[in-house]
């Protein structure tokens, strides 16, 4: 009977946080951006050919190495020398 009880409790937890999940998830990701940003898995010498010398470099930090790039209106992070994130500058 206990095993029972643990186990409705837990499905009721597993429905209410998805219902919050979803509530951040829509604030948090207000909708599709309209602007264009490296795409993951280019090469830094594609992106400056594509979007030209960012505004400013940053040095590799740790280990595997980070590199980010940032432009007017977005941020590229490398690892070595291979883009893996592009982010939206806020305005």
């Amino acid at each position: 009977m206990k095993a029972i009880i643990h186990v409705i409790f837990l499905c009721s937890l597993a429905t209410s946080f998805h219902g919050t999940a979803d509530e951040i998830y829509s604030i948090a990701h207000p909708g599709p951006s309209t602007i264009e940003t490296p795409a993951h898995g280019l090469s830094m010498d594609e992106v400056v050919a594509k979007f030209g010398d960012p505004i400013s470099k940053q040095n590799a930090i740790g280990t595997p190495p980070i590199i980010k790039w940032v432009y007017a209106d977005f941020t590229v992070y490398f690892e070595a020398h291979t883009v893996i994130h592009s982010v939206n500058n806020k305005k």
